[in-house]
């Protein structure tokens, strides 16, 4: 949570998830709102690093929002 908060000192986070699938490789994922914008994150729980984040505007978050709207 450190390195999220860190990196996002004005996000707020929603939600942590920490997978028990065995292919999930050691990943954790955490949902931040910084402003008006959702941000997934995720982590290396071991290392903390930040393996990669993806915003609203991707592809996947765009098709569930239209789908939302119907």
């Amino acid at each position: 949570m450190q390195v999220i908060l860190e990196s996002h000192p004005n996000g707020q986070i929603e939600l942590i998830y920490t997978p028990s699938e065995p292919n999930a490789r050691g990943v954790s994922l955490f949902r931040l709102k910084e402003g008006e914008e959702q941000l997934n994150i995720f982590v290396n729980p071991g290392t903390g690093y930040i393996n990669g984040t993806l915003g609203d505007k991707v592809l996947f978050n765009q098709i569930k929002e239209f789908h939302e709207q119907l």
